[in-house]
Formats: structure tokens, C-alpha cells, sequence
């Protein structure tokens, strides 16, 4: 096999293979446009990119995988301060720590997603929520503004809120890991075939020059 054999072959198979890029659409079509007139340096470059683009996307699928993994535990921490203060329910609570250490945690959810914190404090200042606020700035509870008292079915319907945005979470770590696990194969394809064609490039070159001078 000579070096043009080797890139012909190699063109061949890399045909059939995609390797999706960050906004791309997938499909061949795009990828046969791409390699068609290509050399083996250009081809092996393309490659490169191509690994670099896939790791890059995994490397950003993992880092959305550990926020939200840091968001559910924050979730869990508000789920706990609720139930603690459903032991406690139909009581007042002047200083109002209760509704502080809640919106501590939401603004620790904020530096991980801006836009889930903002859905946080708009859920639970609805009315029969637990962060619900009139204008003087003290809890509604009951109904009744100012009366700073949580009752145990506003406790409830905020609890239900919070688990409703954990299953949300969970759902979409589920399809991360699926689209994970659909870039590292594509990973594991392209180190073969970026392998695959330097061994064939490299038995070429070993072919042409056993066959000079003969």
C-alpha cells in the first residue's frame, strides 16, 4: 500500500463516521464535504479538531453534571430547613432566620444557575409559599401579611415546589449522561481511526520505500 492508498482508504471509512461539533447538525453529508479533498496532514488535523471539539463538549457536559449535583444538594438543604420548621409549624418567628437561611441557599444555587435561583424565588414568593412578601417586607403566611407565622400547608406546597424542580434536575442529568455517553464513544472512535490511519500511512511509506530502486 502506498501513501495516496492509505489517505483513499482512510477517506473511505471516515466517510461513514461523524463526530458532531458544539451547534452542529449531525450527519455525513457534512463530514464527506469536509474530508473529501483532503491530504494526510490536512486529514489528520481535521481530526484533531474534531477530538478537541468532542472534548470540549464532554468537558462541559461533566461540569454541568457536578453544578447540578451541587444544585440538588442545595435543594435537599432547603427540603431539610422546611422540614425542621414543619416540627414547629403555626408558630411565630419574629427575627424571620427561616426565610434568610432559604434565600441564602437560593443564592448559593445562583452562582451554579442564575436562571433556576431566579425560578426558585419566584416559585416560593407565590402566594401560600413559604418566601411569599408584602410591601413592608415581612412574610405573608395564611393570607395575612406581616403575621410572620408559617403554616404547615404552606410548607407543604413549597416542599412539593422544591421536589418538583429536583425530578425536573434529575431528568435532565439522565439525558446529559446519555449524550455523554454518545461523545465518549464517538472519542474512543476517532482516537481508532486517527490511529488506524497513521498505522496505514506509516505501511505505505514503508512499502514505497522497500519498492525504490527494485
Amino acid at each position: 500500500m502506498n501513501p495516496s492508498d492509505a489517505v483513499r482508504d482512510a477517506t473511505l471509512v471516515y466517510r461513514d463516521h461523524h463526530f458532531p461539533q458544539a451547534g452542529e447538525a449531525s450527519g455525513v453529508g457534512a463530514l464527506e464535504d469536509d474530508i473529501r479533498h483532503l491530504g494526510v496532514n490536512e486529514l489528520i488535523m481535521y481530526l484533531q479538531n474534531r477530538l478537541s471539539s468532542i472534548d470540549s463538549q464532554i468537558d462541559g457536559i461533566i461540569k454541568k453534571q457536578q453544578n447540578m449535583e451541587a444544585i440538588r444538594q442545595k435543594l435537599n438543604e432547603i427540603n431539610k430547613e422546611m422540614a425542621r420548621l414543619s416540627t414547629e409549624h403555626n408558630k411565630t418567628y419574629t427575627d424571620n432566620d427561616f426565610a434568610k437561611r432559604i434565600n441564602e441557599l437560593i443564592d448559593q444555587i445562583e452562582a451554579l444557575d442564575p436562571n433556576l435561583a431566579a425560578q426558585l424565588r419566584d416559585g416560593l414568593s407565590q402566594y401560600h409559599h413559604i418566601l411569599a412578601m408584602p410591601d413592608d417586607g415581612k412574610p405573608v403566611v395564611a393570607g395575612k401579611p406581616g403575621d410572620n407565622v408559617y403554616w404547615g400547608h404552606e410548607i407543604a406546597k413549597s416542599t412539593d415546589y422544591i421536589n418538583v424542580i429536583a425530578k425536573q434536575l434529575e431528568s435532565s442529568a439522565q439525558m446529559d449522561m446519555i449524550k455523554l455517553q454518545s461523545m465518549s464513544s464517538a472519542r474512543a472512535t476517532a482516537i481508532q481511526m486517527s490511529t488506524n490511519l497513521l498505522s496505514a500511512f506509516t505501511e505505505g511509506m514503508k512499502s514505497t520505500v522497500g519498492n525504490i530502486g527494485r
